[in-house]
């Protein structure tokens, strides 16, 4: 799980590859939003390998 995670913070998009933009994972104070980690953290796990 660690490594594809690394993966997937560190891989480059293709050029014919959408963006997905994800919510804030802090508020400004930097306070963690709980529910939007949990969402980009599902995203991650669904995100196919190349």
């Amino acid at each position: 799980m660690t490594v594809y995670f690394l993966y997937s913070l560190f891989s480059r998009r293709t050029p014919d590859s959408e963006a997905i933009i994800y919510p804030s994972m802090f508020t400004e104070d930097g306070q963690p939003i709980e529910e939007n980690h949990r969402i980009i953290v599902d995203a991650i796990r669904l995100k196919p390998l190349p």
